[in-house]
């Protein structure tokens, strides 16, 4: 996620690995979208919130506690906010719905790409300049992405 103040724009990104092997030529995808209205002349703050294995993860979500970057600028003050989900993926696995809430407000809900057998390299980047009020108080961030993976295919 790029949260940008007026001293510093932050991101704050969720890795997200669906299964983790070696792929020496993933199919990696573009985001058909209009740019995030970031302002240019803001520096970046990225901070990771979270960086989970999906693999088998029906009814297991990705919890952690939140608490707002204080390395950002003053808290709350920031001009814009981007979350960045990026995952990999191989082998035989369809597209799964996802969604992401921070203190139960969902914030985000998406859909993975299908990976090729060669593997897949996923990047979207959503715009949630929207809920600063939500990220200007500690919380609990969850990353729910039901997912099933079977070896034998």
């Amino acid at each position: 996620m790029h949260l940008a103040s007026p001293a510093k724009q932050v991101t704050f990104s969720a890795l997200i690995s669906s299964l983790a092997q070696n792929v020496s030529t993933p199919l990696v995808n573009f985001q058909v979208n209009q740019p995030l209205a970031v302002p240019k002349s803001v520096p970046k703050c990225e901070v990771e919130l979270v960086h989970h294995l999906f693999a088998n993860s029906y009814y297991q979500p990705a919890i952690t506690v939140y608490t707002p970057p204080t390395s950002c600028g003053p808290i709350g003050s920031w001009s814009a906010i981007s979350l960045n989900w990026t995952a990999t993926s191989n082998g035989t696995q369809y597209d799964r719905l996802a969604g992401v809430t921070l203190s139960n407000v969902e914030i985000w809900r998406t859909s993975t790409s299908e990976p090729t057998p060669g593997g897949i390299i996923w990047t979207v980047l959503k715009d949630v300049t929207k809920y600063i009020p939500l990220f200007a108080e500690p919380g609990t961030l969850i990353v729910d992405l039901n997912n099933v993976i079977d070896p034998s295919k």
